[in-house]
């Protein structure tokens, strides 16, 4: 298994805590550990930094090799593709071990980059010996996205960053908070810068001496043509980059390993006719002994807000806790196996104990419930007796009550019905002789009489019906009057008559 396949199957394992308020930026080339805790900043050196803190490290963009590969792939077999087109298209050394990053661009399209890994534990040495573990190893170039989620940019811009180091420059765009892509120009490092000046000038200058005096007196005399020269050559690859954003840039912000160079921001301006500004991230934290490239406070602000590890390129992870090792794991469960080893025994006797104790207790109890319900049996007996008694004499009562008012319910029916009916026919009768109306019978039902009528005019029943219709002693409908027949010269209907008690 190579390291770049290693690297990728242990990728979550580091115990990086996104978000923590306890953050430790490194300077490598110091050997410096700027430590942030929410706004307070403490330099110290890296033996004294906190070893639990989030860490986090840049490297180089001269360092990173990136070429662009194509894959449908998807999990770890789009991963181990990568690897082999980005080695195949950057003619690695295939004896040599790189770590292989990627991001997508497009659909099944991706940007690689390779970092050597002898080259960056080689350059990392000192770092790895005090701290033993570097959660975050970020290219410089990817570095300005927490300046966004972190909201002291504005997302909603593009925005091109320049940054001149000791032996490194390059640029980076972001467009609408997002990365969009990098563009190195070593040759203006400021070391090259250095060589440049005394090529000019033919002073024999020593590097720090000429960054002292860069610093001082910036974009004048003989540092102009230097810097004049840079100037022209950013401008040429910013409009090839501007033109590959396809979007307006609204600012560029340019910063340098020993800080603002005065004059600088402005002469960046004249050739490119967009604001300029120098670099200014350290506004948030109080402190005297603050890195003048911002650098740090730019790494703090990714370590804190970036979540995504896909750029990461560490090789040097934390170890999971103990017990989500594997090995943690085999021998926490030897451990638990041991004590049930010795424990079980024990237990096992105990709750044996345990439960001829309460055994016994029950038995106890249940001869003294025996003994309580031989004495309250006859007792029960002589209850249930009498209960049953009682039950029997109230049947015999409600059998008595029903008969009783069964026959009061047929006097009254019979006193009221009789009495009903007697009086409906002495009225109804009297109506009927009075329009001169003949019946052929009378039917009861309930408080109602079917009456069938027989007349040789119409007009009689109807007046007969309107007549009982009056009454307050009746009520009356009727479905139709109709002659009996096409022979016959008499009329009949129905009427249903009731009568109101």
């Amino acid at each position: 298994m190579g390291l770049s396949d290693l690297l990728n199957k242990n990728a979550g394992t580091t115990s990086i805590n996104a978000g923590t308020t306890s953050i430790v930026s490194i300077d490598v080339a110091k050997s410096l550990a700027y430590c942030f805790e929410e706004n307070s900043l403490k330099v110290l050196s890296l033996q004294k930094a906190n070893k639990d803190a989030t860490n986090i490290v840049s490297v180089k963009l001269k360092d990173i090799q990136n070429t662009h590969v194509q894959s449908i792939l998807n999990g770890e077999d789009l991963q181990k593709d990568i690897v082999v087109q980005t080695r195949k298209n950057l003619s690695l050394d295939d004896e040599a071990e790189y770590i292989v990053k990627s991001r997508m661009i497009g659909e099944n399209s991706y940007e690689s980059y390779a970092l050597n890994y002898e080259v960056l534990s080689e350059g990392l040495q000192d770092v790895i010996s005090e701290l033993r573990y570097i959660d975050k190893i970020i290219p410089d170039p990817f570095l300005f996205e927490g300046l966004y989620e972190a909201k002291v940019l504005n997302a909603d811009e593009t925005h091109c960053f320049l940054f001149l180091d000791d032996d490194d420059a390059f640029l980076a765009l972001y467009n609408n908070g997002k990365f969009g892509f990098t563009r190195g120009f070593s040759m203006y490092s400021l070391t090259n810068l250095c060589e440049q000046y005394k090529n000019n000038t033919g002073a024999d200058i020593e590097l720090r001496d000429f960054l002292n005096l860069l610093k001082n007196e910036g974009v004048n005399g003989a540092f102009f043509s230097v810097l004049d020269d840079m100037a022209f050559y950013i401008s040429d690859i910013f409009n090839s980059t501007a033109s590959q954003a396809n979007a307006d840039i609204s600012k560029v912000f340019i910063g340098s390993s020993i800080g603002a160079i005065p004059g600088l921001a402005n002469l960046i301006n004249q050739k490119l006719y967009i604001e300029t500004i120098d670099f200014d991230f350290n506004k948030k934290f109080e402190a005297g002994d603050l890195d003048p490239s911002c650098m740090n406070t730019i790494r703090y602000y990714y370590a804190k807000y970036i979540l995504d590890d896909s750029l990461n390129f560490t090789a040097f992870y934390r170890p999971p806790a103990f017990l989500k090792r594997d090995g943690g794991q085999f021998l926490a469960v030897v451990a638990i196996a041991c004590v049930l080893g010795l424990v079980t025994p024990i237990y096992e006797l105990g709750l044996a104990l345990y439960y001829f104790g309460i055994n016994s207790f029950e038995e106890s109890k249940l001869q003294d419930i025996k003994k309580e319900l031989a004495r309250f049996e006859p007792i029960y007996k002589s209850i249930k007796e009498q209960v049953d008694n009682q039950n029997k004499q109230i049947n015999e009562l409600e059998v008595s009550i029903a008969t009783s008012k069964r026959l009061l319910d047929e006097s009254q029916d019979k006193k009221f019905n009789y009495r009903s009916k007697a009086e409906f026919l002495s009225d109804i009768s009297a109506l009927i002789s009075d329009v001169k109306v003949k019946t052929t019978h009378i039917n009861f039902k309930n408080n109602e009489a079917n009456i069938h009528l027989i007349s040789d005019d119409d007009n009689k029943i109807t007046a007969l019906i309107e007549k009982i219709d009056k009454s307050s002693k009746f009520r009356v409908t009727t479905e139709r009057i109709s002659a009996q027949n096409t022979d016959s010269a008499l009329f009949e209907s129905n009427i249903t008559v009731g009568f109101i008690k």
